[in-house]
């Protein structure tokens, strides 16, 4: 979701009970991100982070700190090859 300065974003966030704060974009392009906000999420100095530009507004979202740990159990499950194996069997039934 983006939230766009001025009374009608700050109203927005307001009333989906987010916290706001206003920042402001230094002569060298760098914005400082709130330190509360920091310590929530558990960045550190140093950290990437992936950049999205979406609505007109900016998104920014930590990368995992091992991107393997992260993906691992992601494909767990339900297997789309299942699925595949038994609508063929399906198709070889009915035909």
């Amino acid at each position: 979701m983006c939230y766009y300065y001025g009374t009608v974003g700050i109203q927005y966030g307001r009333l989906l009970g987010e916290k706001m704060s206003v920042i402001r974009v230094s002569s060298d392009f760098q914005v400082a991100i709130p330190e509360a906000l920091l310590n929530k999420l558990g960045i550190k100095p140093g950290e990437e982070m992936l950049v999205v530009e979406r609505d007109g507004g900016i998104i920014l979202t930590p990368l995992p700190r091992d991107p393997v740990a992260f993906l691992c159990g992601v494909l767990a499950g339900e297997t789309l090859t299942r699925e595949l194996v038994e609508e063929r069997g399906q198709e070889v039934e009915s035909a």
